[in-house]
């Protein structure tokens, strides 16, 4: 829901707890925090940033998105772009997962995403940015920060669907393994193909392996060893 309010005042921020290069982001409530955008991203004179607005529409109106945090109410003037709340999730970024997060978990929580991505594609959203710090985890798997991402009709759903799960399962492999991933795999095949890379770190290691932080320091001499065979 749009709300048009005068100034940024009329607003409780509440407490800042943390930022990044387009917006800082307050506790405005116990459950709800608000991302403020910086004046670069406000200007809605500026038609890139009314095509920034549509984005954040956009998204905010698709029906259920469970995994997907997005905004609330967006708070805006008619010529300035404040920012919108959005619902507090209790969660880890990737690169914060704690050693002993097994593996198959966190591919259950991707798998958990793909009907979100399948709502995002099948809404002509080309997700843009997909990395470690904007995918969090709690036994399920949340995207967010996807303001930066392209609305147009003339984006094919499928195509876009196959790009935002590739892209959400490299930096899921960078957690998993400490190896970025180069290589091909089919919508269908992720859960096969992590399996066999566990599987290949156990055998070097001659023993079980089942969590990140043994895999992450396994997996590195698996492929050193496979790439100069």
């Amino acid at each position: 829901m749009e709300k048009y309010i005068e100034s940024i005042n009329e607003i409780n921020l509440g407490r800042r707890i943390g930022g990044g290069s387009c917006s800082e982001v307050f506790e405005m409530e116990p459950g709800i925090y608000f991302k403020r955008f910086c004046d670069d991203y406000a200007d809605l004179d500026d038609p890139i940033n009314i095509e920034f607005l549509e984005t954040i529409r956009t998204i905010s109106d698709i029906d259920y998105l469970p995994f997907v945090i997005r905004g609330k109410d967006i708070y805006r003037s008619s010529k300035e772009l404040f920012g919108y709340s959005m619902d507090e999730v209790l969660a880890l970024e990737l690169e914060d997962l704690a050693d002993d997060t097994l593996v198959s978990d966190l591919m259950l929580g991707f798998d958990g995403l793909k009907y979100s991505v399948r709502k995002l594609s099948d809404n002509h959203v080309k997700t843009e940015d997909i990395g470690g710090d904007n995918i969090l985890f709690n036994g399920d798997m949340y995207l967010l920060d996807l303001d930066l991402s392209l609305v147009d009709k003339r984006f094919v759903p499928d195509e876009l669907y196959e790009a935002t799960r590739r892209n959400i399962f490299k930096s899921l492999f960078y957690a998993m393994t400490s190896v970025y991933f180069k290589g091909q795999v089919s919508d269908d095949d992720y859960f096969s193909y992590m399996n066999r890379i566990v599987d290949r770190c156990s055998e070097y290691a001659n023993r079980e392996l089942k969590t990140i932080g043994d895999v992450r320091s396994t997996y590195p001499k698996v492929y050193k060893k496979t790439t100069m065979s």
